[in-house]
């Protein structure tokens, strides 16, 4: 998940469509809010909440990946790193019991009162995961006319 007000990915699409991002979503190379995703690249994206809640957890992921394992931190260019942690739930509550309260907490999540045009209320992950169960069915994977002609696999 990105901590950004959009992916990086965002920026790379909308550019290659020759389209703008949202407004407050990132800031030119001097500090001004854009919607050219390609001074977004040269600038910065903004946090997702743009406030100070938001620009913390984002330091602290930013940490996490990057100067914790030794790895490229605040620009693109450089190692990437990745930090993998496990937690071993039954040193802190009995496994059942957690992936009981965990089942309750996304049934609790799902059950309320959708907004006037929602049809249906996702958990962090789940659109992700059925579009990679549709990829294993299918053997298929969508890729945006756009990145393709970029990669030179469409004229």
């Amino acid at each position: 998940m990105a901590t950004s007000a959009m992916t990086w990915y965002g920026l790379v699409l909308a550019k290659a469509r020759g389209e703008s991002i949202p407004t407050h979503t990132a800031i030119d190379k001097d500090g001004t809010p854009t919607t050219d995703p390609g001074a977004a690249m040269d600038g910065a994206l903004l946090s997702f909440d743009r406030d100070y809640k938001g620009s913390g957890l984002a330091m602290m992921i930013e940490i996490l990946g990057g100067p914790l394992v030794g790895a490229t931190y605040g620009q693109i260019e450089g190692e990437w790193g990745s930090l993998f942690l496990a937690i071993d739930p039954n040193l802190l509550v009995d496994l059942s019991a957690f992936k009981a309260n965990c089942s309750d907490l996304i049934q609790k999540v799902k059950a309320v009162r959708k907004a006037d045009g929602v049809d249906e209320i996702r958990i962090p992950g789940e659109r992700a995961s059925l579009s990679r169960k549709e990829a294993e069915k299918t053997g298929m994977v969508e890729v945006d006319d756009a990145i393709l002609k970029q990669l030179g696999y469409v004229s």
